[in-house]
């Protein structure tokens, strides 16, 4: 019962508004508002979306740190759109600006001081002193990609990252193979038990 709730407030998240990034313990779901900022979406009850973030900056890419003290988000608050930080759940104890010539899409490494974040094609990574308030200590340019936009996601271990880019279109490449009841299939070939 728990997990179809869970499932089903997931769904809803995603038709109704744009899913940004889970909590570590797996209870809250933080979604951006169609005027930018954010709500934060119990998934564990059946409770109503609470505000987390009201302001009309652009607020978008939020992410909680893998310690769920803090919410990285990329904003326009002071012209280009840049990377912030801010407590997490408490978003208005403070705020810190990480980038300083652009930034978007900030995603967490595998500890809270390691963000990643785009610049045009390259993906930075900042590495962060947290006490007593986040600075940043490097900056490094990690690799650049060939087309912008696009997307990108850091494995759990930080050292691997998945990348979208377009793909010049083939004759093979156009084709898409839909498998049906392919486990129906699979049980037909198996020897019996």
């Amino acid at each position: 019962m728990e997990l179809h709730l869970q499932t089903k407030k997931i769904v809803d998240l995603i038709l109704g508004r744009l899913l940004s990034s889970l909590t570590p313990d797996g209870r809250y779901a933080v979604a951006v508002v169609a005027d930018g900022g954010a709500v934060l979406v119990p998934l564990e009850q059946d409770a109503d979306p609470e505000p987390l973030m009201e302001r009309p900056n652009g607020e978008r890419g939020f992410s909680v740190s893998p310690d769920g003290k803090w919410l990285a988000f990329h904003s326009r608050r002071t012209g280009p759109t840049e990377i912030y930080l801010c407590p997490f759940p408490n978003v208005d104890d403070g705020l810190w600006q990480i980038s300083t010539e652009t930034g978007v899409e900030p995603r967490w490494g595998p500890t809270s001081r390691e963000l990643f974040y785009r610049r045009g094609n390259a993906v930075i990574a900042a590495t962060l002193d947290m006490s007593p308030a986040p600075r940043v200590l490097t900056s490094t340019t990690l690799f650049e990609s060939q087309s912008d936009p696009y997307s990108y996601d850091v494995a759990p271990d930080g050292k691997r990252f998945l990348v979208l880019e377009p793909v010049e279109s083939t004759s093979d490449s156009a084709r898409i193979h839909v498998v049906l009841n392919w486990l129906d299939e699979l049980e037909r070939q198996l020897p019996p038990p």
